[in-house]
């Protein structure tokens, strides 16, 4: 083979490259095949969620998760089994690991919204519903979340006052959008916000509504 490359080195630079080429196929790689993902994994880890077995699903999915780190299905199980434990700060992470990866990712984000919430880190919970309802704006019921949250927000003590006045136009432009029945704690609640941004008339109309 030495031989053979040294006549086609003297024979033309053409050859020369030729050998490049044919030393080159020599050494080449053949690529890994992917792994396949055993559905009869996920269904056992689902399983396990269930029957409250989390800690035994959780370490089942995140060795598939090192497999197929893109699987939605399987973040969002991880998602699942965290939620299930109480470990809402680590299932809000899953799910907006999904939400990232999946192209349809909306409700991993509502999902991601409503388990901060539960872990009481409400400006996180603010986030995700706030980019949730950019993807689905008719969802009523977020908005209304949002409104809570700001509303609840704008009642810290000592906030600036700019700060304040945003609070409040946000939890009101939410309500505004949420689009359903304004209880009577609803209504006291945005009173005693337009109030806080100098909206008189309208707050007392609000104030007419639960006196």
């Amino acid at each position: 083979m030495i031989l053979f490359r040294q006549l086609l080195c003297r024979a033309s630079p053409m050859a020369a490259i030729a050998l490049a080429f044919l030393g080159c196929s020599d050494n080449a790689e053949i690529p890994a095949e992917k792994p396949i993902l055993n559905r009869e994994d996920l269904d056992r880890a689902s399983l396990k969620i269930v029957a409250g077995q989390t800690d035994e699903a959780r370490a089942m999915l995140e060795k598939l998760n090192r497999k197929f780190p893109d699987n939605t299905e399987i973040i969002e199980l991880l998602g699942l089994a965290c939620s299930e434990k109480g470990d809402y700060l680590e299932a809000a992470f899953w799910y907006e690991q999904a939400a990232d990866r999946h192209p349809n990712g909306a409700s991993f984000l509502k999902k991601a919204g409503e388990c901060y919430e539960l872990a009481g880190e409400d400006e996180f919970a603010t986030l995700s519903y706030s980019a949730y309802v950019a993807l689905e704006p008719d969802d009523g019921h977020v908005w209304h979340k949002l409104y809570q949250l700001r509303a609840r927000a704008a009642q810290a003590p000592g906030l600036p006052e700019e700060k304040l006045e945003q609070l409040a136009k946000e939890a009101i432009n939410a309500i505004n959008k949420a689009k359903v029945a304004i209880t009577p704690d609803d209504a006291l609640e945005i009173a005693r916000l337009l109030l806080k941004i100098n909206i008189l008339p309208v707050a007392e109309s609000y104030f007419e509504e639960v006196s």
